[in-house]
């Protein structure tokens, strides 16, 4: 799916103001200068039209085009290719609707294009591929990480990843030979309620000296876990040390090396310090741990770690674990998994509650999608942010020609409703994709749908709230570019929602889950782990 980005100043051939549809993947392309630029027809592949450098191209019914439709207008679209950024400007001209990747172009607005889009001439006909010379190659799906690294003979190793992920390494661990090893075995910890707690009794430190052994059995049984020959690695999530608050973090180190001299053995910390791949349960700091130590042994490694889902009372005057975010990291990295009773005090195991939302049970099923595109119809997407409606648009409806139209993309439910009266004078078959929350705001679109006399389907996303928020925190790290939803947001939407009902003047309405594909097997791998802490 193609990126909007809000409206932006530039030289126009055209209109009022610029759109951009431009991929995501080939923002950072743009110096790679094209030597030409050409239109491929994909109808009739035979068809090449030459774009030269910044120079007008009317693409309409014309000789060159091979198009003789009369609802296409001579000059339907402007265009005009700058090879030094890659970038097609491009300007809807026609009385007819024009298309780009199965979104409806406002006629004098101006789109930026790239390549590989696909023009319609006329909404879902008369295709053309734009495409630059020569091709980029793709970059690797993986990008290495940005690495900070300051090295003390006396202190130890740090490093930062990514600006987000600060990781350390013990000097004694400097000297080990883990990596030499065969058969590696890890024992991971979670820090604070794990291995320490705080000295004042308060359940944040008050400083970063505030803190004593959980147990006296956490340094003995470390010794003979260093003495065995595992690998003794903290992973710890620390919110408090990000951008906001990054004045913390040389007193949170030495708080780390302190806590490695009181334990004497060689060991490694990873601390997430951002809301990213990782902060646990997702796996991030466990990838990075096994991309330097492939020869870790999984089924002889183990977490311990307090945020275990543990209702309240689980102990006698014990309160409710703030999260399931320890046992659910371990789940995700496919290790085994104790509690620090379980494991320093040889406690027995106590009943804790799993997430409502399993993403391992998600079932891909195929949907029937009631689509009558041989007759005029608006489908009305309704659910919260995240609930997958523009997914859903653009995998089912997109491929049948319905003209797109989202607040999102337009701007304002003004632009939303003058481009619906647009469509359905001309006989379009549209979707409106909003959240549509209650009766007001579906109704100003039903009643222009009433004046046309076309009949409205309602299309429910209906998807659990933990599954929206996997949803969005998925987005979250896998799109940077993805602008992060709050749950404050997602639980006002849902207590305020108003379901629809046919009175309001649907002829039917229909519930979907969400229900995805990915586009590689990583994705699909990350989706269908516990991303949420609890």
């Amino acid at each position: 799916m193609k990126a909007f980005l809000n409206p932006i100043k530039i030289n126009q051939l055209k209109g009022n103001y610029c759109i951009n549809l431009l991929a995501p993947r080939s923002l950072s392309k743009m110096s790679n200068k094209a030597t030409s630029c050409y239109l491929k027809s994909i109808e009739n592949p035979g068809t090449k039209l030459k774009l030269e450098n910044d120079k007008l191209f009317e693409l309409g019914r014309n000789e060159p085009s091979k198009i003789i439709d009369p609802k296409v207008s001579r000059k339907q679209l402007l265009l005009k290719a700058n090879y030094e950024s890659r970038i097609v400007k491009c300007v809807a001209n026609g009385t007819n609707l024009s298309g780009c990747d199965g979104f409806a172009l406002v006629e004098n607005k101006m789109y930026l294009l790239n390549d590989n889009s696909i023009l319609e001439v006329l909404i879902g006909i008369h295709q053309f591929e734009i495409i630059f010379e020569p091709k980029i190659l793709e970059e690797p799906p993986t990008k290495k990480p940005k690495i900070v690294r300051a090295l003390s003979e006396e202190s130890g190793l740090w490093e930062t990843i990514d600006q987000s992920l600060l990781i350390y390494t013990s000097p004694q661990f400097l000297d080990s030979s883990f990596g030499t090893l065969k058969d590696l075995k890890v024992a991971g910890f979670d820090m604070d309620g794990t291995l320490i707690t705080t000295k004042s009794g308060q359940r944040f430190p008050v400083d970063y000296k505030d803190w004593k052994l959980w147990s006296p059995e956490v340094k003995l049984k470390l010794n003979r876990l260093s003495d065995k020959g595992y690998m003794i690695v903290i992973f710890s999530n620390q919110l408090r040390l990000g951008k906001e608050n990054a004045k913390y973090v040389p007193f949170f180190k030495k708080k780390i090396e302190n806590i490695s001299k009181e334990f004497n053995v060689p060991l490694k910390a990873f601390i997430a310090t951002q809301r990213d791949i990782y902060r646990k349960p997702a796996p991030g700091m466990w990838d990075v741990l096994k991309r330097s130590y492939p020869n870790i042994n999984d089924d002889e490694s183990i977490f311990v770690g307090d945020a275990a889902g543990r209702e309240k009372n689980w102990g006698v005057g014990k309160k409710k674990d703030h999260s399931l975010a320890d046992r659910l990291f371990a789940l995700n990295i496919g290790i085994k998994f104790k509690t620090p009773e379980e494991f320093f005090l040889e406690a027995r195991s106590v009943p804790f509650q799993m997430p409502s939302f399993d993403p391992r049970n998600l079932s891909c099923f195929n949907q029937e999608i009631p689509l009558e595109s041989d007759k005029q119809e608006v489908i009305m997407m309704v659910g919260c942010q995240g609930s997958g409606k523009s997914y859903f648009y653009q995998q089912n409806i997109a491929p049948h020609g319905y003209i797109l139209i989202n607040r999102d993309m337009l701007g304002s439910k003004e632009k939303c409703l003058r481009l619906l009266d647009e469509a359905l004078k001309t006989g379009k078959c549209v979707t409106i994709d909003n959240t549509h929350p209650n009766k007001e705001s579906r109704a100003q679109y039903l009643n222009v749908c009433k004046n046309y006399d076309v009949p409205v389907k309602c299309f429910v996303m209906k998807v659990p709230s933990k599954q929206i928020k996997h949803n969005n925190y998925f987005r979250t790290i896998t799109d940077k570019n993805h602008a992060v939803i709050s749950d404050i947001l997602i639980n006002t939407y849902l207590k305020n929602f108003q379901y629809p009902d046919l009175n309001e003047g649907f002829t039917k309405i229909y519930e979907f889950e969400f229900n995805p594909k990915f586009k590689n097997v990583e994705d699909e791998k990350l989706y269908k782990m516990f991303l949420l802490e609890t």
